[in-house]
């Protein structure tokens, strides 16, 4: 019963843990974007990349 309850308690931390990681600094997010030089934009142009957000979800880092 112990080693179930430590299995489950691992599989629980990996799931857990990266999804935590994504939500965490959304100011290093805008930061990010200006180091590369990018435009925090809600849509980016045709001839832009994507790079990823900026602080809000709708907010894509355009370069």
């Amino acid at each position: 019963m112990k080693i179930q309850l430590f299995f489950f308690i691992l599989f629980f931390w990996i799931t857990i843990s990266p999804a935590r990681s994504a939500f965490e600094a959304p100011m290093y997010r805008f930061e990010r974007c200006e180091e590369v030089k990018g435009i925090c934009k809600t849509f980016c142009d045709d001839d832009e990349y994507d790079y990823g957000y900026c602080i809000k979800w709708r907010n894509q880092c355009c370069i």
